[in-house]
């Protein structure tokens, strides 16, 4: 009989953009509280997993004036 392979969905946790806001190192070099908690209202988020958070940041931090 075959072996059945099973799909393994890995979830990640979710957190607040506070929680996110309280460790801005993990956002890089020079990451601030605030440009975290900015961020997260920029794109209208109150929480995200980690990996959303980084792009949420990164995308923000990337942003140029006027745009």
């Amino acid at each position: 009989m075959a072996e059945k392979v099973k799909d393994e969905v890995v979830a990640e946790d979710i957190y607040t953009a506070e929680e996110f806001a309280q460790r801005p190192e993990m956002f890089g070099d020079g990451g601030r509280d605030y440009t975290v908690l900015a961020a997260f209202r920029y794109a209208g988020k109150d929480k995200a997993t980690k990996t959303e958070a980084q792009e949420i940041v990164a995308r923000f931090r990337d942003k140029k004036v006027g745009e």
